[in-house]
């Protein structure tokens, strides 16, 4: 599996990790897209053969496997969507990962929203928020702070607006492809 790397200005720091992540994913090659933490551990052996052989089927609403957001269990947990795998097409049919500096917000509530959701419980990911020994690190600080502080949430008006036009973009392109008697 090739890897690339991308430097690029840091920008507003953590404030602009929305950007960085709709830029990378812009970019990406592969069918899922994944953002990872440097605090966070795969605990499941073979974890991608899983990943790609669980299909939606029966198990969402609409069977479209491409309008699919995979989400593992965190920390023993199946239900939090910090970690999640991504099918770029999402990304593709939206122009962008994220609309919010809180991507994994953004895209669990969309995808919640339009019942896009598939639980993954064999799949396991362990996540130390920020913690190296009993401290936080320094990247778990500055998010921490930007969270506090941001303004651009899905709960205004903007950012309900948006989510609404994503989904119906993402709705429509379900409603395009659906087949037999889910009509």
């Amino acid at each position: 599996c090739p890897v690339r790397a991308f430097c690029s200005p840091r920008g507003n720091g953590y404030a602009d990790m929305h950007l960085w992540i709709n830029h990378l994913a812009s970019l990406a090659e592969g069918k899922w897209l994944i953002i990872w933490n440097d605090d966070a551990r795969m605990l499941t052996p073979e974890w991608d053969m899983l990943v790609e052989h669980s299909f939606a089927d029966e198990k969402v609403w609409h069977g479209v496997d491409e309008i699919l957001c995979k989400v593992p269990r965190l920390n023993g947990e199946l239900g939090c969507t910090a970690f999640f795998f991504l099918n770029r097409r999402v990304v593709e049919i939206l122009g962008r990962f994220s609309y919010i500096l809180h991507c994994d917000t953004w895209v669990a509530s969309i995808m919640k929203f339009i019942d896009s959701l598939l639980f993954l419980p064999m799949v396991d990911v362990h996540h130390m928020e920020g913690k190296v020994g009993e401290e936080r690190d320094t990247v778990w600080h500055e998010a921490n702070h930007v969270r506090a502080s941001s303004e651009c949430t899905t709960r205004n008006m903007d950012g309900t607006r948006q989510k609404l036009e994503d989904a119906l973009k993402l709705h429509l392109y379900i409603a395009e492809r659906f087949v037999g008697d889910k009509k």
